[in-house]
């Protein structure tokens, strides 16, 4: 098979992906016709949701959490998605 045969072959749908294709099209719709509301944080309500995912992911309080980060214990947060998803909350606080 040639370079252009196996490219022509690659962007072919099977059944299965058509069918998941349909299926993120479907959630895409029902997503656009709801109204989900956003909520804003005050840097108060921020700390509060870092300091209860920190204490339920890693059993530490979220300023413990942050003192660690800013110390430099986390050198790979990618490795432990606990730390990674507590990290990712950083941004409503700072």
């Amino acid at each position: 098979m040639d370079a252009e045969t196996h490219a022509d072959s690659r962007n072919e749908e099977t059944p299965e992906h058509q069918e998941d294709t349909d299926m993120v099209q479907v959630m895409v719709d029902r997503l656009a016709q709801e109204r989900v509301p956003v909520r804003e944080l005050n840097r108060e309500q921020g700390m509060s949701l870092l300091d209860k995912n920190a204490r339920f992911y890693l059993g530490i309080s979220g300023r413990e959490f942050l003192h660690r980060w800013e110390r430099g214990e986390y050198p790979d947060p990618d490795a432990d998605w606990n730390v990674m998803l507590v990290a990712s909350l950083m941004g409503f606080v700072r």
